[in-house]
């Protein structure tokens, strides 16, 4: 931790610290926070999309929405591809703890743990995206880190990228007699 001196190292110092803990993480570790955080933001992203009506910011008509679709495709493919690259072995204690901390975004989100929405409008609207942003970023580390679909077994991954990038040695089979004859 670095020292904070000011209003805006208050701001710069904590980011300066997680983008270096994020440098100092192991490869297979780096790739789960990878998709943690794009699920992360893609939670925030589809949480403000219902706003484009004239909500909280104010902003409507088709091409707001268009834009944010647009914009949504990003973080989706953060998603994605972060996720094909998470692939390797399985890490089920890490998983438990993602899967715990995601329980406890629900929980959050269920017993409305924000203040009344009348009486703090946009305290209670952050806190919501903060609570949803958790909830998607430790489900998606949950199963970064737990490989329900795939992964696991780093044999059969080199098993199957060997077949794919095999060199066939024998050749093209040669043509018999009767392929020659016109028909």
């Amino acid at each position: 931790m670095s020292d904070i001196r000011g209003p805006l190292s208050g701001i710069a110092v904590p980011i300066a610290d997680a983008v270096r803990e994020y440098r100092a993480l192991p490869p297979p570790r780096k790739s789960v926070a990878g998709v943690g955080f794009g699920a992360a933001v893609l939670a925030e992203w589809v949480y403000l999309g219902p706003d484009f009506d004239g909500g909280l910011l104010g902003i409507s008509g088709m091409p707001a929405v268009e834009v944010w679709v647009a914009a949504a495709v990003l973080p989706l493919l953060w998603v994605i591809l972060t996720l094909r690259l998470a692939r390797g072995p399985r890490d089920m204690i890490s998983a438990y703890g993602w899967l715990l901390r995601a329980a406890v975004g629900a929980a959050l989100l269920w017993f409305q743990m924000y203040p009344d929405p009348r009486a703090a409008p946009l305290i209670a609207f952050l806190l919501k995206g903060i609570y949803w942003a958790a909830l998607a970023g430790n489900l998606a580390r949950f199963f970064a880190a737990a490989q329900p679909f795939g992964g696991g077994s780093a044999y059969r991954l080199v098993a199957a990228e060997i077949a794919r990038n095999e060199w066939d040695w024998n050749g093209p089979r040669r043509r018999r007699w009767w392929q020659f004859r016109k028909q």
